[in-house]
């Protein structure tokens, strides 16, 4: 099976993260006069955006072919996106002010990945199921800041996971799992210019184990 998609969704009072706020001095801070200097990331309601973009499947299951050969399947997708909108009150995709928010630095929208693919080969014969699966997502905006030099951006990561398992009888199944197998980033950030923001590294972690059904 093959298809294709394009979209086009108008939102209002989207949710994003605003982030790289500084606590202020004070019994007026909000905080009761407490947490001077601390960094608060919070969301907020935006204010209008548009997203446009394109899907694409494929799966196939290769039971045509003899033997060994028909427990193999494949599947692939890959989505792209474009997304813009505007941080304040009002109906203007621009960069505007209100009273809530500063002056927009970027009509880009946090939290929207505007690359994602997928693709995996899997096989499934005799009690045994073997899946390997590769993930993709690109580099977007994480969190919002007036500041442009305050943006913060999650680069690309690339993610390849196994999953076994064997039917050992028809009440026990043995799995064995690898996740994040080449050990790759869980996520790396980076402020607006490419300046180091944060870097979270979950090493391989293996899972094996028996489940058991009545």
């Amino acid at each position: 099976m093959f298809s294709a998609s394009v979209f086009l969704k108008d939102m209002k009072n989207f949710i994003f993260t605003l982030g790289g706020v500084r606590i202020g001095s004070g019994a007026d801070n909000g905080f009761g006069g407490q947490y001077t200097g601390y960094q608060k990331t919070t969301q907020y309601n935006g204010g209008s955006s548009k997203v446009k973009g394109f899907e694409l499947n494929y799966t196939q299951q290769f039971t045509f072919l003899p033997g060994f050969w028909s427990g193999f399947s494949a599947y692939a997708n890959y989505t792209r996106l474009a997304a813009e909108g505007q941080y304040g009150a009002g109906g203007a995709i621009s960069p505007t002010n209100n009273n809530t928010v500063a002056a927009a630095s970027t009509k880009e929208l946090a939290g929207f990945v505007p690359e994602n693919a997928n693709a995996g080969l899997s096989y499934i014969r005799r009690g045994i199921t073997v899946r390997i699966n590769y993930s993709y997502s690109g580099r977007r905006l994480q969190s919002y800041n007036a500041t442009q030099s305050l943006l913060v951006y999650q680069l690309a990561a690339k993610t390849v996971n196994i999953r076994t398992v064997f039917r050992a009888t028809k009440h026990f199944d043995v799995y064995f799992d690898v996740n994040n197998v080449f050990n790759q980033p869980s996520f790396v950030r980076e402020f607006f210019g490419g300046r180091p923001n944060t870097m979270s590294v979950l090493s391989p972690q293996v899972l094996f184990g028996i489940n058991g059904r009545l």
